[in-house]
């Protein structure tokens, strides 16, 4: 029986009869929706909130992809959560990202949290996700990625991220440029859409000390903040900002050499990643460790880092959909290129060929990053330490 992720898992959700207990926010967008996801985590934590969290992928363990009060669930509740998914199944056809959101949704309520923040997976409107009528929506930036499914244009992929709106909701969209579609979807739901240098804009946030948070993901939790918390706290807003670290974000996990991870896998996010290395140099020089998928615009992915990387080491992913070498390569404006068959080679390779004031990239792919700090951390406990100062 085939269904989109929505219809599937509002099925899901009536036979395990389950109903929404707390406040929603969703999140969906094409970059910065977990950042913002964690920075809203973050804010209503420190507000005395029990919170409950939903983001995907994970990095090294699944755990993560399902948090309650700040500690990640454990094996045993994810598998007591599946197996009353499996108990009420049936003939229903159920993804991988559909069965973690049903556990996720079971382990919140059975923690009884005061709000529920859901990423959106892809797109919006047929994700499992949307199965869950939100209170509040913040759509991040739009762009080119997931054109496979979503559509080739912003307009297309706008109209599927625009499907989580609902009538009475509160809605922001922090997209500096939104498509039409997006605002002709809040005008079809009479949903008041707070936009960005309409409604709010970087002066609102001018004051506060942000450290790791990029600077759009910021403004727009500020301006969601401003409708949905009628007891905003301005001062625990910047203790988030200032201290919030998302993993795999614009990550440092070690000094020299520098090791800087980042889940930047369209342009746009290579754009950001891009402004962030020239706005926060080193005096050596740069080595990106990269990958990604074939469907991926590998080409506009790299391009906006040639001028900074010096060097760039290259592995195929285990992976149906991984990009060859082959479409590696032609995605670099040189030779100046090295091919690894393993990350544990590649890894140790790029470790020594960095000094000191050297500064390593490991950017393309969650399934990249998640390899790069599985080995990082086997090496930390091989070398006590001893290579690089881990922060």
């Amino acid at each position: 029986m085939n269904r989109s992720g929505n219809l599937l898992c509002r099925e899901m959700l009536r036979r395990l009869h389950y109903s929404k207990h707390c406040p929603v926010i969703t999140v969906a967008g094409t970059n910065g929706k977990g950042t913002s996801c964690h920075l809203l985590a973050d804010y209503f934590q420190r507000r005395g909130k029990k919170v409950g969290l939903f983001t995907s992928p994970h990095l090294i363990s699944f755990n993560e992809r399902i948090v309650v009060d700040q500690l990640k669930a454990t094996d045993a509740m994810i598998a007591d959560a599946m197996m009353q998914v499996n108990a009420v199944q049936g003939d229903l056809e159920l993804g991988y990202f559909h069965q973690a959101f049903l556990a996720a949704m079971l382990i919140c309520k059975e923690a009884d949290v005061d709000l529920l923040i859901l990423e959106v997976g892809i797109g919006g409107r047929l994700d499992a996700v949307n199965s869950i009528d939100a209170d509040a929506v913040l759509l991040t930036s739009i762009a080119l990625d997931h054109t496979e499914i979503l559509g080739e244009t912003r307009e297309q992929i706008g109209f599927e991220k625009a499907g989580i709106l609902r009538t009475g909701q509160i809605a922001v969209c922090g997209d500096v440029a939104p498509p039409q579609s997006i605002l002709a979807e809040a005008d079809r739901w009479g949903v008041s859409l707070a936009l960005r240098d309409r409604d709010f804009n970087f002066q609102d946030i001018a004051n506060y000390p942000i450290a790791y948070i990029p600077r759009q993901n910021a403004l727009a939790v500020w301006a969601l903040l401003q409708r949905i918390d009628a007891d905003f706290d301005a001062f625990i807003f910047g203790v988030s900002l200032a201290n919030l670290r998302v993993p795999g974000r614009m990550e440092c996990i070690a000094v020299q050499p520098e090791i800087l991870i980042d889940v930047a896998h369209n342009p746009e996010a290579a754009g950001y990643l891009s402004d962030y290395l020239r706005s926060n140099p080193v005096s050596g020089k740069t080595y990106a460790v990269f990958s990604a998928l074939k469907e991926k615009d590998i080409l506009h992915l790299c391009q906006p880092l040639w001028k900074i990387v010096n060097s760039w080491f290259l592995i195929e992913l285990v992976h149906e959909r991984a990009a060859d070498f082959e479409g590696l390569h032609r995605a670099l404006p040189d030779s100046n290129y090295i091919d690894f068959q393993s990350m544990p080679g590649l890894y140790q390779s790029v470790l020594k060929k960095a000094g000191p004031e050297d500064r390593i990239v490991v950017f393309g792919s969650f399934m990249l990053v998640s390899l790069f700090i599985e080995c990082h951390n086997q090496e930390r406990l091989l070398l006590g330490g001893v290579r690089g100062s881990i922060i």
